[in-house]
């Protein structure tokens, strides 16, 4: 079925089987949940003659090319993990995924590019050639929140998540934190995308998150955090925006270089209250 991409646990044992090599999974309550992990994107074409022929059948491409191609970009961050993976699968139907690709999506390739020194630098370094790279948001600022499939929709609510709850010590059944893409900006900050889960046995939590820092200049925060506690109806999703000046902020390194931190610091610029609700039956 057609997925949505968001731009806008029980009792009993835990099933965790076998699998390759940089892949997870467990089964928990009504709720399957798999990571995968691999390579990063291939930074030349694999065609024996460098240059994949121009088409639209997306399977006769090589993945870079097929990158290329769907997101029409004039550069791909440093690192891409085309097959980092994240589901969420529920037993009586719906998905959620995270990706590289769906997240790359999310980046408004008309958005104009932040206007400092080391922008220029950056295109410069990543032209190769003569030619000029046209106008572009360097930063790869990604509104993402999670690709919804099988029918899950979010809808409006005026309920927040409980992160108190999240305090509780339990047992940690399954943890993953995945990068989807980043970038270092030439030396001069980082962009990235990742995403984490933690799932004990009343409850899981996913946090979402778009983080940029240009150093002595900028940083943004975009955070997308999902909770479903044990027998509830549905999934409480928040998302949030910060950002802030950090030649104003004056922060010590160390917070400056901890998204943690930081977030703790910087100023929230939009919020949203949503929630998924689960289907009953298949």
């Amino acid at each position: 079925m057609e997925s949505a991409r968001m731009c806008a646990v029980g009792s009993g044992a835990v099933d965790i089987p076998r699998l390759p090599a940089g892949d997870s999974a467990a089964s928990v309550g009504p709720w399957r949940f798999s990571a995968s992990r691999s390579r990063i994107l291939a930074s030349a074409c694999s065609h024996p003659d460098q240059h994949c022929q121009p088409t639209d059948d997306y399977d006769s491409l090589c993945q870079l090319c097929r990158y290329y191609k769907i997101l029409q970009f004039p550069h791909m961050p440093d690192m891409v993990f085309p097959d980092n993976i994240l589901s969420l699968e529920y037993s009586k139907g719906g998905r959620i995924q995270f990706t590289a690709l769906d997240a790359m999506k999310c980046i408004d390739i008309t958005r104009l590019p932040i206007q400092v020194a080391c922008a220029e630098e950056w295109q410069e370094s990543r032209s190769g050639t003569d030619q000029k790279i046209k106008p572009f948001d360097w930063t790869f600022i990604t509104d993402y929140k999670g690709t919804l499939i099988d029918g899950l929709e979010l809808t409006s609510t005026l309920e927040k998540i409980n992160m108190e709850l999240l305090k509780k010590r339990e047992k940690i059944l399954f943890y993953e934190d995945i990068s989807l893409y980043e970038d270092e900006l030439h030396d001069h900050g980082v962009a990235s995308c990742s995403v984490k889960i933690r799932v004990m046995p009343s409850c899981w939590f996913v946090l979402l998150r778009y983080f940029l820092r240009v150093d002595d200049v900028l940083s943004q925060i975009n955070d997308t955090r999902m909770f479903y506690e044990l027998d509830s109806p549905h999934i409480l999703v928040e998302h949030t925006s910060r950002n802030g000046d950090l030649a104003s902020l004056k922060l010590p390194p160390h917070v400056v270089t901890d998204p943690n931190e930081l977030a703790q610091r910087l100023p929230i610029t939009s919020q949203s209250l949503n929630k998924i609700v689960l289907p009953t039956s298949r």
